[in-house]
């Protein structure tokens, strides 16, 4: 798969990830959001005692993933390109990277100038990448869940799975973070 553009598009009570882009069976390049909304996406929660179920969680926003060892190469995403994007009242991860293996690593994440308001666990992670940038992103309560679309933000964080604005996992090489905003990170 390659070039594929979504602008303007509005992703709201997603029952699992609002977008999957998933380069395990092989490579994709070329992916852009460009002035999309990701709002009120809330189809999980963490909890230790059933019935409490009020933390962040891994779902509801954009996750990226691909293999990243020795013997598949070539299976990760070559080119992202996430710009002026919005993430509201959202549980899970908002914008995320993983791969099974670091000998082959997803290139050039391009995340640009977003806006995450009210994120339940993590603004961005970004998990096995060479080249890019991560620049100009606000965010603002994170580590905060609403449990419905109108109700006030709470903080709330299990010990152990931290609440972040910005993250990086596994290997992360020549992606500079510069010029970023964070307001009541809590995790």
């Amino acid at each position: 798969a390659e070039n594929f553009l979504c602008e303007r598009i509005k992703v709201q009570h997603t029952g699992g990830y609002a977008i999957l882009i998933d380069a395990f069976p092989g490579a994709i390049e070329n992916v852009q959001l460009s002035n999309c909304t990701f709002e009120n996406n809330r189809p999980n929660l963490f909890g230790l005692v059933a019935g409490n179920a009020v933390f962040g969680s891994w779902t509801g926003g954009v996750y990226i993933n691909g293999d990243g060892r020795p013997g598949n190469p070539g299976r990760v995403l070559k080119g992202l390109m996430v710009a002026q994007c919005r993430w509201l009242r959202n549980t899970g991860n908002c914008l995320w990277s993983h791969l099974y293996g670091l000998d082959d690593l997803h290139e050039d994440f391009q995340i640009l100038s977003n806006y995450f308001l009210d994120i339940g666990l993590d603004g961005i992670l970004v998990g096995g990448v060479t080249g890019g940038a991560v620049n100009n992103n606000v965010f603002r309560r994170i580590g905060y869940t609403t449990l419905t679309d109108t109700d006030q933000s709470v903080p709330r964080w299990l010990n152990g799975l931290n609440a972040t604005a910005l993250d990086s996992s596994g290997l992360v090489k020549g992606v500079p973070y510069q010029g970023n905003s964070f307001l009541s990170v809590n995790g």
